[in-house]
């Protein structure tokens, strides 16, 4: 009986075990998974679409194949070990390794090329600068589209909030136009008018919803999320300002030293090595040799020890085609030369006339902003004598849509500067910091 008890009380004591592990392992479960942040940031979005995009990917892969050819050419001044077996007829010797039968191995190590291997190394070196100098650079370019569809969302949410008070200002008038009619405050001429400009912005707003969806759907691609931006954060042009230089001078100096006109510079430097090793093609090359075989004897048919160290000088005398690639290279390094001297003036004509043109739609945005004021205050006026049949709809039509114009030009135009103050970010390398 005792023990009928305690088996009862110990299966009572497992079951209550067994709940309370059910219900509370997967608040704990829940409780380890990490929050997926509700919104992006811009920095945020930077950073995932610098994680993901594949176009990054492959430009560090190109610079992992440019470290492996210099590691290739560094490691043929180190001592180089092959093993060899021949069975041939012709003049016993280890000269050239010709023997009836033979096994063994061959060290060898280069002491003196002319410059050919530094300038080889030089060569190499150079491209791995430009290819790193190319990551950052499609970095920049990624990150380019990422900021410009992060500010393409703000822009759709700002014209889609202006669409929509257009549209409720429009349907508050569309209300009363039974009333107007019946107290002949308006023609039946107006009334259809009422409603086509109400059916206008309606398709209006639908029209700023698609660009807002496209927008998103876009950012959601590039940085595998939602795409929804944060609404809560400082305002954008705060947080560009914040990484912008405080002068042309300044965004220049930036410039110059970007990684576009770096790559190109490397890219020169890796000519001129490769113009030097074309120059050195038909020079000597000078190695230590030492080769240890066994050597079959027919006569005595047994294997014999032998061994050999010596010089191996070894040069091209006669080849048509050592002229035609001293050419090519000397024809590379002035296209690499003239390559720089475009770069150059590509960057700084396009960081200057960014540079003005952030200025220009700035003081552009400032004008659509005070006519925006005069439309709405004008509006508000007139939409009070329209309410007490002294203004004609046609009259406040022609005002409103100008209001709603101004509204939404004035959205452009702060925006156009958003854009252009990331565009300056990247010329100057500096939208990285963001990162």
């Amino acid at each position: 009986m005792l023990l009928r008890k305690t088996l009862f009380q110990y299966s009572v004591f497992c079951l209550t075990l067994l709940l309370c592990l059910t219900l509370t392992s997967p608040a704990r479960a829940m409780a380890d998974i990490p929050a997926k942040p509700a919104c992006l940031s811009l920095e945020d979005a930077l950073h995932v679409n610098a994680r993901l995009d594949p176009a990054i990917g492959e430009a560090q892969t190109e610079q992992a194949r440019a470290e492996a050819r210099l590691k290739q050419v560094r490691y043929d001044w180190y001592p180089q070990l092959r093993g060899y077996g021949r069975t041939a007829s012709g003049q016993t010797g280890l000269v050239d390794g010709r023997t009836d039968n033979q096994v063994g191995v061959v060290l060898s190590q280069r002491v003196y090329d002319f410059g050919r291997g530094r300038l080889e190394k030089d060569a190499a070196y150079s491209r791995v600068q430009a290819s790193g100098f190319g990551v950052t650079d499609v970095t920049n370019d990624s990150s380019l589209d990422v900021a410009v569809t992060y500010l393409n969302i703000l822009e759709a949410a700002e014209s889609l909030q202006a669409a929509k008070v257009r549209e409720n200002d429009l349907n508050s008038v569309a209300a009363g136009v039974a009333r107007r009619l019946e107290t002949n405050l308006i023609t039946a001429a107006e009334a259809r008018s009422i409603e086509a400009d109400r059916s206008n912005a309606v398709a209006n707003r639908i029209e700023v919803e698609l660009q807002l969806a496209e927008a998103q759907s876009k950012l959601a691609i590039l940085t595998a999320s939602s795409g929804k931006v944060c609404e809560h954060l400082p305002p954008i042009k705060t947080q560009l300002e914040k990484h912008m230089p405080e002068s042309l001078t300044e965004s220049l100096q930036y410039a110059h030293a970007g990684s576009r006109l770096q790559a190109a510079a490397a890219d020169r430097k890796a000519a001129l090595a490769e113009l030097g090793i074309a120059k050195r093609a038909r020079l000597p090359v000078i190695e230590v040799q030492a080769v240890a075989a066994e050597i079959y004897n027919k006569d005595l048919n047994s294997w014999e020890s032998s061994n050999r160290v010596g010089l191996d000088i070894s040069s091209p005398l006669l080849g048509g085609r050592y002229g035609g690639q001293r050419d090519e290279a000397a024809a590379n390094l002035r296209a690499a030369k003239l390559g720089v001297d475009r770069m150059r003036r590509e960057i700084t004509e396009s960081t200057t006339l960014t540079w003005e043109r952030i200025s220009a739609f700035e003081k552009l945005a400032e004008s659509r902003k005070n006519a925006r004021e005069s439309l709405r205050l004008e509006t508000q006026a007139l939409r009070k004598e329209f309410e007490k049949g002294l203004r004609t709809y046609q009259e406040i039509k022609t005002v409103e849509a100008d209001l709603q114009l101004a509204v939404l030009q004035e959205i452009e135009a702060r925006y156009l500067a958003h854009k252009q103050r990331v565009k300056l970010l990247v010329l100057t390398n500096l939208l990285i910091t963001f990162q």
